[in-house]
C-alpha cells in the first residue's frame, strides 16, 4: 500500500498536480520478519521414537496394531525415506519397484516438472524397502497391471493416495511428539525435518539444497537459521589457546 501510494504522489508531483514530493517525510514501514522457530519438525529424539512405534506397535491402539500388523514393513519403510532424503509427498508416491537399481546402489525420483533424477541409496534404506518387498507387498501374480510396479500398496492391492500416506505420517509422528492424532505432522514437516537434522549434522546448506530440489538456496536457509546457538557453538570450539584442542596454541609464558 505504501508502494503504491508513494508511486501516486511522485507521478503528481512530476505531473505539478502537488506542490511538494511528500513521500520524503513517509516513516519506513517495518514488515515482521519470519521466526526461525516457526519452522515445524521433529527432534531427533521425536524421529527415534517414531521409528520405534513403526518398529514396536508401541503407542497405538488396539484397531491401531490391527492394521499396524499388516503394513509395519511398509510404514517403516515410507517414514525411513521421508527423513532420509526429505522426499515431497507426491515424489514417494510415484516411487515403483523399477525405480530402484540396487546393484548400482540408485533410485529414480521424479520432482517437480517430471524432472527425472536419480539419488544414492545408503544401506538403511536399501534394508527396509527389501524388507518390506520380500516380506510383506502383495506379489504381482495378486496385482492388475495399473499396479504391479507401484511400490507402496494399500491393503486393497492399489498405489496408496496421497490421503493415506498423509495419515499415515500424521499417526505416527502424533504418537512420537504426545500429542492427538488431529495434531500429527504432514510428510511436508518430515522434508523439514530432514533439513534441519542434515544442517545440524554438518552439511553445507548447497548440499541440502541439491538433495531437497530447493529452486532457491533462500530456502534452505530457512532450516539453517533454525540451528540455535550456532554462533557459540563455532567459537567455542574454535578455541586458538585450548591446549587440548586440535587447534590449540599452546602459549609460553
Amino acid at each position: 500500500k505504501k508502494s503504491s501510494l508513494s508511486t501516486l504522489f511522485k507521478f503528481m508531483f512530476r505531473n505539478e498536480q502537488l506542490p511538494s514530493d511528500i513521500t520524503g517525510g513517509f516513516n519506513p514501514i517495518k514488515l515482521q520478519k519470519t521466526q526461525p522457530d516457526a519452522i515445524k519438525r521433529l527432534e531427533i529424539d521425536e524421529v527415534a521414537m517414531m521409528l520405534d512405534t513403526v518398529q514396536n506397535g508401541t503407542g497405538l491402539t488396539d484397531k491401531e496394531k490391527g492394521y499396524w500388523l499388516k503394513t509395519r514393513l511398509r510404514d517403516k519403510a515410507i517414514l525411513v525415506l521421508f527423513v532420509t532424503y526429505g522426499l515431497r509427498l507426491s515424489e514417494l508416491r510415484e516411487l515403483n519397484i523399477s525405480s530402484f537399481n540396487f546393484s548400482r546402489g540408485v533410485f529414480v525420483i521424479y520432482r517437480k516438472r517430471g524432472k527425472e533424477v536419480q539419488m544414492p541409496i545408503n544401506d538403511a534404506c536399501e534394508k527396509v524397502i527389501l524388507d518390506y518387498i520380500e516380506n510383506e507387498r502383495a506379489k504381482n501374480d495378486e496385482l492388475d497391471n495399473e499396479n504391479e510396479d507401484a511400490l507402496f500398496l494399500s491393503l486393497q492391492k492399489k498405489r496408496m493416495t496421497t490421503r493415506s500416506i498423509r495419515d499415515l505420517v500424521k499417526k505416527y509422528t502424533s504418537i512420537a511428539m504426545g500429542t492427538s492424532r488431529s495434531h500429527g505432522y504432514s510428510p511436508h514437516k518430515l522434508r523439514a525435518t530432514a533439513a534441519t537434522s542434515m544442517i545440524e549434522t554438518g552439511f553445507s546448506i548447497y548440499d541440502v539444497q541439491n538433495l531437497l530440489d530447493h529452486d532457491n538456496v533462500t530456502t534452505t536457509q530457512l532450516y539453517s537459521a533454525h540451528r540455535k546457538n550456532s554462533k557459540r557453538e563455532i567459537v567455542k570450539n574454535f578455541d586458538w589457546l585450548d591446549e587440548d584442542s586440535v587447534l590449540g596454541v599452546k602459549r609460553n609464558d
